[in-house]
C-alpha cells in the first residue's frame, strides 16, 4: 500500500527524470553531509534535549500533541503521521474516517490576531506555511503563536502530513527535483492573487522546515511562466480533483512591482533554490533562520557544503549557535518570544552567520513583535 502511494505521488514525467538523472545521488550527498556532526544526537536534533520532551510544557508547544487527557486528538495525531495517505479530496461517497486518514489535501484556513480579529492590518497579506508531520491540529499551534507573536490574523496554509515516510518523499520531489508538490499548487494562486490585490502594500509568508521547500517552488512559479505552465499540466493529469486557477488569470506583467511587496521568513529552511528576483536590488526580501544543530536546516541553508552541493539561497541568515531542534515553536518562536519580550535583559538568540556587509545585526522580523512596523527595506 505504501508503495502505491509513493507511486502516486511520482509522475511518469518525474520518474523518467529520476531514472537518468543524478537528482538521488546529490540528494544522498546533501543527507550524508548533513547526518555529519558530533555527537550525533539525531533524536535531539529534531526534538531538543531529553529534558524539554518530559512535561509540563509551555502553552503552544508542539509537544503538547501527546496527551492522555485529549486522547482523540492524541490518537488522531500518530494515526496522521504513520498511516500513509494521499494529498487529495479522496472518492465520493466513502465514509468520513476512511477519508480522513487515508486522504488528506492542503487546507486553508483563516487565524485571527490574538484578539481574535480577522481584518486587522488590512494593508497586509500574512501565510504561514508549516512542515513535516504536521497535521491540523500542530499547524493551529503554529499558527496561534504566531498570531500572538505579531498580532496579525494569517491565511494559513495547512499542509497536512500524508505519514512522515511520505512528506519526505514529498520534501524530495520538491527539493531534488524542483517539483512543486500539491501544497505549492494551491498555495500559488492564494499568494498571487495577494500580490496582484492593490490594496496590499506588503505579503509576508512565515514558512517553516518543509514549508520552505514548498515555498521556494512558488517564489520560482511567481518568477517563470514556463515554470507555471509546467507546473499546472503536471498536476491536472495528477491530481485532477484539485481546481485550479489558470496561470493567466491571476498573474500580470507587473510581476516585478508585486514581488517588491513579498518577503519571506524562512525557519529551518532546507530548500535547495530560493533566489531574488533582482539580485542587485535584493528582492522579494527573503530572511533565514537556523539553530546551529537543526538537522533540517542542514539540509539547506546551513548545509556544509552549499557550493559543491548547489544549494543556491538568497537573503540573510540567522543562527542560533549550539541550539539543538526543529520544532517551529518549542525551538525557534519561543526564544525570540523571550528574547523580545525584555530584550535589554536578554540574549539575542539568532545573530548573523557569517560577516556580510549588509546584514542588520537583528532578523528583521522582530519589527514585527507585537504589531510593530519595520521600516521598509526597499525605497
Amino acid at each position: 500500500m505504501t508503495g502505491d502511494k509513493v507511486s502516486s505521488l511520482v509522475t511518469a514525467d518525474l520518474q523518467t527524470e529520476i531514472a537518468n538523472g543524478n537528482e538521488i545521488e546529490d540528494l544522498l550527498r546533501i543527507l550524508i553531509d548533513a547526518l555529519a556532526f558530533w555527537p550525533p544526537l539525531y533524536a535531539h536534533s529534531i526534538l531538543g534535549w531529553p529534558l524539554s520532551w518530559l512535561p509540563p510544557y509551555k502553552r503552544y508547544s508542539e509537544f503538547n500533541i501527546i496527551d492522555i487527557r485529549k486522547l482523540k486528538r492524541t490518537i488522531n495525531y500518530l494515526m496522521n503521521v504513520t498511516v500513509p495517505a494521499v494529498p487529495s479530496e479522496g472518492p465520493e461517497g466513502l465514509p468520513d474516517f476512511i477519508k480522513d486518514h487515508h486522504w488528506r489535501p492542503t487546507t486553508i484556513y483563516s487565524q485571527p490576531d490574538q484578539k481574535g480579529n480577522y481584518a486587522s492590518f488590512p494593508e497586509e497579506a500574512w501565510f504561514f506555511i508549516n512542515g513535516v508531520a504536521t497535521n491540523r491540529s500542530v499547524a493551529e499551534f503554529n499558527s496561534t503563536y504566531l498570531a500572538k507573536l505579531f498580532h496579525r490574523p494569517l491565511a494559513v496554509i495547512q499542509n497536512a502530513t500524508d505519514s512522515l515516510l511520505l512528506d519526505l518523499v514529498q520534501c524530495a520531489i520538491g527539493k531534488g527535483w524542483s517539483k512543486s508538490t500539491e501544497p505549492a499548487v494551491k498555495a500559488l494562486p492564494l499568494i498571487s492573487e495577494a500580490l496582484e490585490n492593490e490594496n496590499k502594500k506588503k505579503v509576508v509568508v512565515v514558512c517553516h522546515s518543509q514549508g520552505t521547500i514548498i515555498m521556494s517552488n512558488v517564489l520560482r512559479a511567481l518568477k517563470s511562466i514556463e515554470f507555471k505552465e509546467k507546473l499546472f499540466e503536471l498536476h491536472r493529469r495528477q491530481f485532477p480533483d484539485i481546481a485550479l486557477v489558470e496561470p493567466n488569470e491571476y498573474l500580470s506583467g507587473a510581476v516585478k512591482e508585486n514581488l517588491r511587496k513579498l518577503e519571506i521568513f524562512a525557519f529551518a529552511n532546507c530548500a535547495t533554490d530560493m533566489t531574488y528576483y533582482d539580485s542587485e536590488l535584493s528582492f522579494p526580501f527573503i530572511e533565514n533562520y537556523g539553530n546551529e544543530n537543526d538537522i533540517v536546516a542542514r539540509l539547506g541553508m546551513l548545509a556544509p557544503k552549499k557550493t559543491q552541493e548547489k544549494i543556491d539561497i538568497d537573503g540573510a541568515n540567522y543562527l542560533n549557535a549550539d541550539m539543538w531542534g526543529h520544532l517551529l515553536n518549542q525551538h525557534y518562536l519561543f526564544k525570540m518570544h523571550t528574547y523580545l519580550s525584555n530584550p535589554k535583559a536578554k540574549k539575542n538568540p539568532y545573530t548573523p552567520l557569517g560577516n556580510g556587509e549588509h546584514v542588520p545585526s537583528q532578523p528583521r522580523i522582530y519589527g514585527y513583535y507585537h504589531g510593530a512596523e519595520p521600516e521598509p527595506y526597499l525605497m
